[in-house]
């Protein structure tokens, strides 16, 4: 018989501090990249298509070439749709991130960051073998990319930043791996099989396989995050997707998504395990001596004015060293919404529903089984 929790935590700003409570994302700024400003403005082709296109993709190599389409191309291809047509073997490609290009110019004259802004659509396919193994995410996160972070790319995933206006839904990931590596940069490296950032919707989205990353890492996303004025939460909003994951991380983490930020996780559900570790430090890199993975959860890590709704958690949690703010549905909650969700109580006796909310809209409703 199912037995409705409710876990009441008074947290100050000492909880906050211990829990690893973070400053919301700063909004986007209006200022054009100095990178924008000085580039000249590249005169398209006579043949340039006037609008979106749509682009059916059927092989590994079309899917490559769509990749390299829309890292490389201009706004106005931003927002073409692709379509599967068939499923997609990626053994042995050397996976690029689709959504790595500059910021998008808005219709008010404002800049946003960028990302992939059109439509993905899996139509019910499968890309199997997705791989970004550790060296692979060293050089991607080396190479240069000035418009974000301190000049490198901060997040690896089958998509870089899925953009405000993007779409991704009905696809299947089989066996991806995204392995970011646990050393060096701290904070800002996420991961996710399906993305490292999500910005739009994402619908009826699976995915099985393995991902590791040191800060916002998702078994599906690594950070979900919306726009702060949209009080709903219902532009940026995961829906109808599944996980059955190996996530290990150090913050921020969980088997759905590492940080919910204004977006709704609606009808989702997880299984698998998710792992908190410490990253290895090296010379040079940031220190982790008197350090320990914060912010854990079974379905997010970190939820910030975020709406869960219907969910259900059902990976095991393994805390391999000291681990502060750990839940087997969430790890930290500040604000919000959490309705009809549910955790798999018997595979994680040890772990309370949620381990630690601060100042919730209203009382969150989780169930054990």
């Amino acid at each position: 018989m199912k037995k409705a929790i409710v876990l009441w935590l008074t947290l100050g700003l000492l909880l906050l501090s211990a829990c690893g409570s973070k400053e919301p994302p700063s909004a986007p700024s209006s200022q054009v990249p100095e990178e924008i400003q000085e580039a000249p403005a590249d005169s398209p082709p006579e043949d340039s298509p006037p609008g979106p296109q749509t682009i059916e993709i059927a092989t590994a190599e079309e899917l490559l070439a769509a990749a390299q389409r829309i890292n490389q191309g201009r706004e106005e291809e931003l927002r073409d749709t692709y379509l599967l047509t068939a499923d997609i073997d990626l053994a042995g490609a050397e996976w690029t991130p689709m959504g790595m290009n500059l910021p998008l110019k808005e219709k008010d004259g404002e800049w946003e960051p960028g990302g992939f802004s059109g439509v993905f659509d899996g139509q019910g396919h499968t890309i199997r073998n997705l791989t970004i193994n550790e060296d692979q995410a060293r050089a991607l996160l080396d190479q240069p990319f000035g418009l974000y972070t301190d000049g490198q790319l901060d997040g690896i995933g089958l998509f870089y930043r899925i953009g405000y206006d993007g779409v991704v839904k009905d696809l299947r990931l089989e066996n991806a791996a995204v392995l970011a590596p646990l050393e060096g940069r701290q904070y800002g490296v996420s991961a996710g099989l399906l993305a490292a950032y999500c910005h739009g919707r994402v619908e009826n989205v699976s995915v099985q396989g393995r991902v590791q990353g040191v800060s916002n890492v998702g078994g599906l996303v690594g950070d979900v995050s919306g726009r702060m004025e949209d009080e709903t939460a219902s532009l940026c909003a995961v829906v109808n997707c599944s996980a059955d994951v190996e996530v290990t991380g150090f913050s921020d983490m969980g088997g759905l998504t590492g940080f919910l930020y204004f977006a709704t996780l609606r009808d989702c559900s997880v299984t698998g395990s998710v792992t908190s570790d410490l990253p290895v430090s090296v010379p040079g890199g940031p220190s982790y001596e008197g350090e320990s993975p914060l912010n854990i959860g079974g379905l997010m890590g970190h939820c910030l004015q975020g709406r869960a709704e219907n969910c259900r958690a059902g990976a095991v949690m393994f805390t391999n060293v000291s681990s502060r703010c750990v839940g087997s549905l969430c790890g930290l909650a500040e604000g919000g919404t959490i309705r009809a969700c549910s955790v798999d109580s018997h595979i994680n006796a040890n772990w309370e529903a949620i381990d630690a909310y601060y100042r919730m809209d209203f009382e969150p409703e989780v169930e054990r089984s």
